[in-house]
């Protein structure tokens, strides 16, 4: 542009600035002023041309005393050529008044000569106001330090740290209290000394010092980082130690377009155009904008509306036409967009010459991507701050950051399992709403996919660029390929959720619907919000985990209660071993179920016999009874037999009614069809030092909670409570039984005794009678003396039974086995004992064995067969025909001896076995017997293997006794 056209663009850019500026000749005399200095002065702009600068504002110093002029920076510059910058100096104003300000001097060259200088100055208060400002930007950022991504420190003019923030003790490995101790020397290297920016004497407050070092960790390794170095107004070094590397190609095109600047400005980082009134772009100077367009002269000679959207350019005609018909300066905001996204962009339009304005534009994408920045971190912080739920709470998160800061947003949260779980996803799009809910519902981790990897190495992953080999291996299968493919991710990033050094989670931003490219001021934002996403999920985590341990605490004082309830309602029974049944079921269905069913051990030990049960049900209640009587369960099969053979509690949470259908006896299933199935099971065994002595049975027939293996502990202990009860019940039934019993064997053994001992003692003395009268016939003798031997035979047969009776009760009822064979035996013993019977009684033998060889006590084994013939005399008192059979019997060999005399009654079949039983009939016939004889005879049988029955069609009809004995060998007889 010709010079004259070039002056009043300058004139026009010294008006519009807001500092005053002003400059002088060689001899220090004024040769402009811009409006801002003549008012800050006091001055006309035209009384200042011409007149001599020093003595005019800057005369004096700041306490009065004067300023010699040889001592003046400002007029020094023009004769050494040298600029400078003065803060906190005076100026004198017109009306005598001063006026504290800061002030830069630049020499002005022309044709290789200085011939002047530029003075810009500002009013030290503006200063002052932006201090503080920053003090209380400062203060309102101070926190948000600690979670920073960078590592940032403060030195005292010393060198000594005053402000370590967490990231960069993490960086250094020392922890916040040991970086406190350290000064600036103690993280250099001592070979990289010589670039100690403590020694940076010329580093000027609020300068920064960006360079690449080495710093030295704790361990004694070291780390190469960028610093920013700046001090600060108090003497004070700041760093800021951070990947600054796009800052570095943002500084190069900025000072590439620095050097294309005039010297007036070189410090302003905007871009001018020059406009004429119908939107012709008359001049272009490149600022910061140059990254959206090829080349300045595709600007030039070109009407707005082929440079901007339709739009854009109208509003700008607009604002262009109000600025040259008002003469005010005309302030705007649009957007445009750019291969990176859009951009945001303030321009301001002054006048700038007959009908064209100087439109100065600034890009303030960043600015308000700050403010965007620090809106979503207050905002997400306030959402997380309100509530401990975080899974609806990150729902409203991921709503947050789209459309704002993203267009899809998802977060992954690592469950107690350790696997990754999708707790919340959104999308700016409604369109693909239905894409990012398929993908949710069909979501897999992907072990070698993004969000997996930021999972194992809690580090965050930039893809500015989502290339389609990225996208391949970001979805194991082809359905979610081409799910992934229609959502169309274009630039991602995913950061970790690390709260005390662990990462719980991930969260993933994706650009699907601009152009817009992530970078890594975008990577610091997420990595911020991470931060305080993460750290809300580890306070809910916590204070779940609280509540659980107080929940849990108060279950376990509720169990402890009912513990002792159930301990005190046993104890209360009073030992009645029905009453102590009643309470164990009545509470045990109280606490834990709805059906409880105690079964103790059979005697013999090979069964499980129901003895008592509760129901809410009165007529399930019957059913199950009856059910149970007629099915018994065997201790070797079931659900309830396992639990006695192993001893452990068993816990069903979940019964598969199906399952369940076929596992149990066919007589239950009309009970399932009538009542319903169970749909939780426990089963405890009520052990008793070391032994198993029956199971509880519990179950829920109505849906809802299954048990927990809380509930198995809990009934196990109840079940060790209540087999103590019911052990103490039985013993106390046991130690009345045993009085009764001794009070009956005192009954019956007296009586038993005395007949013998009466005719004993009636024969002695009559017979001493008849001897003191003189001879006895031998016919009487004989007749005394056999009546005498009967009756002491009587007498020992009923000692010898006692005095079994009492070995078998100490353990000294021994056998001593040795090979017979039991067909000898049988034949002897029946011989001897038809010798002794009278003319009203005989034997029918049938052996049908022709040798049994066996192991065996042969003088019990006749004991047993003797005390069966003797029974079979003494029970058949009108006489008969008593018949013996030895015959095989599966793999041993079955002995019978059946009497045709008074029978058994109904059920006493094993009442007879016991100690002193014996059948009513009997004992109403004053037949004679202490009922030990066949208890004495199953113990002999039992302990040889075998087993012994009574059978009798009734009183009148005869009784058969049988016994079983395994032996080996048999041959049949012809």
């Amino acid at each position: 542009m010709d010079r004259r056209r070039q002056g009043d663009y300058y004139r026009v850019l010294l008006e519009a600035a807001g500092d005053g500026v002003y400059g002088i000749d060689r001899e220090g005399c004024c040769t402009f002023a811009n409006g801002a200095a003549a008012e800050l002065l006091g001055y006309g702009p035209e009384e200042l041309v011409g007149r001599p600068m020093h003595q005019l504002v800057h005369h004096h110093r700041a306490d009065g005393t004067p300023y010699p002029l040889e001592e003046c920076p400002i007029c020094a510059a023009p004769r050494t050529g040298r600029g400078c910058r003065v803060e906190g100096e005076v100026l004198w104003r017109r009306d005598g008044g001063s006026l504290a300000a800061d002030y830069v001097v630049a020499p002005v060259v022309e044709g290789g000569a200085v011939v002047g200088a530029v003075v810009t100055f500002r009013e030290v208060g503006a200063r002052r106001r932006e201090e503080e400002t920053l003090r209380e930007r400062e203060a309102e950022y101070r926190a948000l330090l600690e979670q920073a991504a960078d590592g940032i420190a403060l030195a005292d003019s010393q060198g000594r740290f005053v402000l370590v923030n967490a990231r960069a003790c993490a960086m250094l490995g020392y922890t916040a209290e040991e970086a406190a101790a350290l000064t600036v020397l103690d993280v250099i290297p001592p070979e990289d000394l010589a670039t100690n920016p403590l020694r940076s004497t010329d580093l000027k407050v609020g300068e920064a010092l960006l360079n690449e070092r080495r710093l030295r960790r704790k361990d004694g390794t070291t780390i190469t980082v960028e610093a920013s170095t700046t001090r600060l107004a108090d003497g004070r070094l700041q760093f800021i130690v951070r990947d600054i590397s796009e800052r570095r190609r943002a500084e190069a095109a900025l000072r590439e377009s620095e050097a294309r600047n005039r010297a007036l400005l070189a410090a302003i980082p905007d871009s001018i155009f020059r406009i004429r009134r119908d939107g012709t772009v008359l001049d272009f100077q490149a600022g910061g904008v140059t990254g959206l367009f090829a080349a300045p002269e595709q600007f030039v000679g070109r009407a707005l509306a082929d440079i901007l959207p339709e739009e854009v350019a109208a509003r700008g005609l607009r604002q262009v036409a109000e600025a040259l018909d008002t003469s005010a300066v005309q302030t705007y905001e649009y957007q445009l967009a750019s291969p990176g996204g859009a951009r945001d962009f303030e321009a301001r339009l002054v006048v700038g010459g007959p009908d064209e304005v100087l439109a100065i534009v600034r890009d303030i994408t960043e600015q308000r991507r700050a403010e965007g920045a620090r809106r979503l971190l207050a905002e997400a912080g306030t959402l997380l701050a309100a509530s401990l739920d975080y899974e609806t709470t990150l729902s409203s998160v991921t709503r947050l950051a789209v459309p704002a800061f993203a267009d899809w947003c998802a977060i992954d949260v690592i469950g107690g399992d350790g696997a990754p779980r999708r707790v919340a996803v959104a999308h700016a799009n409604p369109a693909k709403e239905r894409v990012t809910r398929a993908l949710h519902r069909s979501y897999r981790p992907n072990p070698d996919g993004i969000v997996a990897r930021v999972l194992r190495s809690g580090k965050a992953e930039l893809y500015a660029e989502f290339a389609a080999a990225v996208r391949q291996s970001a979805a194991p299968d082809p359905e979610r390929r081409r799910l992934l493919e229609e959502l169309d991710p274009r630039s991602v990033m995913a950061v970790p959720l690390v709260a005390c050094g662990r990462t719980v989670g991930s969260i993933a931003f994706a650009v699907t619907e601009s152009d817009r490219r992530y970078g890594p001021a975008d990577l610091a934002l997420a990595e911020d919000l991470a931060g305080r996403v993460a750290a809300a999920i580890d306070n809910a985590r916590l204070y779940r985990a609280s509540q659980e341990v107080q929940a849990q605490l108060a279950h376990q004082a509720a169990r402890a209660r009912a513990l002792a309830g159930a301990s005190q309602a046993f104890a209360a029974s009073q030992l009645d071993l029905p009453a102590v049944l009643e309470v164990v079921t009545h509470r045990l269905v109280e606490l834990l179920g709805e059906v409880c069913v105690v079964r103790l051990v059979s005697d013999d030990g090979q069964w499980l016999e129901p003895v008592a049960m509760h129901h809410p049900n009165p007529e399930a209640l019957a059913f199950a009874r009856r059910m149970m009587a007629d099915a018994p369960e065997r201790i070797s099969e079931g659900l309830n037999g396992r639990v006695v053979r192993t001893g452990e509690a068993l816990l069903l949470p979940v019964v598969d009614q199906g399952a369940m259908r076929a596992a149990i006896k066919p007589e239950y299933l009309e009970y399932i069809e009538r009542f319903g199935g169970s749909h939780s099971v426990l089963i405890a065994p009520l052990r008793l030092r070391g032994k198993v002595i029956g199971v509880l049975s519990l179950a829920r027939e109505t849906p809802g909670p299954p048990y927990t293996t809380a509930d198995r502990a809990f009934l196990q202990d109840l079940a060790d409570r209540a087999a103590l009860a019911i052990d103490n019940a039985r013993l106390y039934e046991q130690a009345r039984a045993a009085v009764r019993l001794r009070d009956r064997f005192l009954s019956i053994a007296s009586h038993e005794l005395r007949t013998p001992v009466a005719g004993i003692k009636g024969y002695a003395q009559l017979l001493q009678r008849r001897l003191a009268d003189g001879p006895i016939e031998p016919e009487r003798l004989a007749r005394y003396v056999e009546a005498i031997a009967i009756g002491s035979d009587r007498m020992a047969v009923l000692t010898d039974d006692l005095l079994d009776v009492s070995r078998l009760h100490t353990g000294q009822f021994l056998l001593r086995p040795e090979p017979l064979d039991l067909t000898a035996l049988v034949r002897g013993v029946v011989e001897r004992f038809a010798d002794r019977l009278d003319g009203r009684h005989r034997l029918a033998v049938e052996v049908g064995v022709e040798s049994c060889p066996l192991d065996a006590d042969a003088d019990r084994l006749e004991q047993v067969l003797t005390n069966l013939l003797e029974n079979a005399v003494k029970y058949a008192p009108g006489g008969g025909v008593i018949r013996v059979t030895l015959a095989p019997d599966a793999d041993g060999v079955l002995l019978a001896v059946a009497d045709p005399g008074i029978g058994l009654p109904p059920g006493l079949a094993e009442t007879i076995f016991t100690p002193f039983g014996r059948a009513p009939n009997a004992v109403e016939r004053q037949l004679p017997g202490l009922g030990l004889g066949l208890y004495i005879c199953r113990d002999i049988v039992q302990r040889h293997g075998g087993r012994i029955w009574a059978e009798s069609a009734g009183e009148g009809q005869g009784t058969t006794f049988r016994v079983w004995l395994p032996c080996g060998g048999v041959e049949r007889g012809a």
